[in-house]
């Protein structure tokens, strides 16, 4: 069942963002699913119809992002703290593992936050390289279970439907953990203003990112299970380390742990990097102060919005109660835009039909998308607890109430302009004019 799951995600992740090929052309600007709302329902009326811009854009900057940076910190940390496990006894670990994993994902976000204000050349060497060993670890691992299994080595395991449970309240948890683990391929239309040849580029990047990721994910678990028990894999905080574990000896497990601690810090990389210009563009909008719309004077990095998020990641990191809670609510908001997302590409094709579209998505495919959302956040409100999306549900409410007072009635916060020469001035950033 964990496989077929693995398959439903990768498709239905497919289908998602293959519509976002087509936006971007549409609408060639930086800042992904909140460009394509704005433009598509920004003209229906001064303050409704730039509610779900605003909303997006407040939820996605003050919400999920840091959320989702707080759980790759969280990933980091524990497979980063699992080095200094054998060098240490078990009463430090159990007095000081707390302490020591907080340090360390507390710093990895401030790292991370420092090399995308220095430089976006720094960054993208930086990306490049956490990629390269990202994909050659996957790709010993994948070997090592091929070994296992023709070398008669593998334990035996049922790759039967036995012991599995499917029930209308697990179901969407389910989808949420496997499409959390696919999402990100709209990240690239995030910076379509900074590609080359994005009509081109981006539709290719979004099919064969996925089909590299889904065949990787498969093999993965694979491997995983010619060495592990399944309660091996759903107990353990770092599979890939109890793994190599198994395999090679404590040693290859280290080695192991800073690899994939290196890999989820790529990850924030990358979404600290997009998060950063969906920011600069609603500043630009005038649905965020105009300070986030500022870049330094000299790297030209929108260095007052990269700090935001770092500082917003460090509050979700340690107010979050697991990384499982935060995935959770985080999928259930980004369900809701990717539904809002679909209804602004069929208004774009009823507003703007002669609009240019080397490629168009087949219509079944939005509004098949459309569908799914809506089913899996409702199944979610009526399955589980209120309690779990309660905070997401304030997050709307406040979003909702300052963008009544500071976007629509131009409300002015007292002070905020000399802090914002202030900040300038510390910072050394401009407008970007």
């Amino acid at each position: 069942m964990s496989f077929v799951m693995w398959s439903i995600c990768a498709v239905m992740s497919l289908i998602t963002v293959l519509p976002f090929a087509e936006l971007c052309t549409v609408v060639p600007k930086s800042g992904s699913q909140y460009v394509y709302i704005q433009e598509a329902f920004k003209d229906f009326h001064p303050f409704y119809g730039q509610m779900p811009g605003f909303i997006y854009v407040w939820i996605n900057f003050i919400f999920m992002r840091p959320a989702s940076f707080a759980i790759h910190s969280l990933l980091s940390a524990d497979y980063m703290y699992a080095i200094f496990i054998p060098a240490v006894g078990e009463e430090f670990d159990t007095h000081y593992s707390f302490l020591i994993k907080n340090f360390i994902g507390s710093v990895s976000l401030i790292i991370i936050g420092l090399i995308n204000c220095q430089s976006v050349k720094i960054y993208i060497i930086s990306q490049d390289l956490i990629t390269y060993f990202k994909m050659l670890l996957c790709l010993a691992l994948i070997l090592v279970g091929a070994y296992m299994f023709m070398s008669e080595q593998a334990i035996n395991f049922d790759m039967g439907f036995d012991n599995t449970t499917l029930t209308v309240a697990r179901l969407p948890l389910a989808l949420y953990a496997g499409l959390y683990a696919f999402d990100g391929g709209s990240i690239v239309t995030g910076l379509t203003e900074e590609i080359k040849n994005p009509e081109r580029t981006i539709l290719r990047s979004l099919i064969m990112g996925l089909g590299v990721v889904t065949v990787t994910y498969l093999l993965l678990n694979l491997s995983f299970l010619s060495v592990l028990t399944v309660d091996e894999i759903t107990t353990s905080s770092a599979v890939a380390k109890l793994f190599a574990e198994k395999v090679f000896g404590v040693q290859a497990g280290l080695v192991v742990s800073i690899l994939v601690s290196f890999s989820s810090v790529g990850g924030n990389l990358s979404g600290i990097f997009y998060s950063s210009r969906l920011g600069y563009a609603a500043a630009k909008e005038g649905h965020m102060m105009e300070f986030l719309c500022y870049i330094h004077r000299t790297r030209l990095t929108p260095t007052p919005a990269v700090i935001l998020q770092v500082a917003l990641s460090l509050v979700f990191y340690y107010v979050g109660k697991s990384a499982e809670t935060l995935i959770n609510v985080y999928s259930f908001v980004l369900w809701l835009n990717y539904g809002f997302t679909m209804v602004a590409l069929i208004i774009l094709r009823v507003k703007n039909p002669q609009a240019w579209r080397p490629y168009k998505v087949p219509l079944v495919i939005p509004v098949a998308v459309l569908l799914i959302s809506w089913l899996l956040v409702v199944t979610s409100l009526v399955t589980q607890p209120a309690t779990t999306y309660i905070t997401a549900v304030v997050v709307l409410i406040t979003g909702i109430k300052v963008q009544y007072w500071f976007v629509y009635k131009k409300k002015r916060i007292v002070g905020l302009t000399k802090l914002t020469t202030m900040l300038q001035k510390w910072l050394d950033v401009v407008p970007p004019s």
